[in-house]
């Protein structure tokens, strides 16, 4: 299943999402790259642990959810949310 749920929502493969990093204001936009359990945030900003696609971006970094299924493990990241669709970043797939 290409599907997590974090604090209610439920994200899938591919989403746009943004998070925080820890100690900072400013969001990161990006993809979730899910497959088989494992989890990356795939972005332009940090790099990390190399998913199998960037999803077009330059960068990913591997993340690992808790066994309560509410938060993440991941190296600062916090606050991820789903990009609402706008007519501005609609994309084909």
């Amino acid at each position: 299943m290409r599907t997590i749920k974090y604090k209610n929502t439920t994200f899938h493969h591919g989403q746009k999402v943004t998070a925080r990093q820890f100690g900072k204001k400013e969001r990161i936009l990006g993809k979730l790259y899910i497959d088989q359990g494992h989890i990356y945030f795939c972005q332009n900003s940090m790099n990390g642990d190399w998913a199998p696609d960037n999803l077009g971006f330059k960068y990913s970094w591997r993340m690992t959810m808790y066994a309560d299924n509410k938060s993440f493990r991941s190296h600062d990241l916090l606050d991820f949310e789903a990009v609402k669709p706008t007519i501005q970043n609609y994309e084909i797939f």
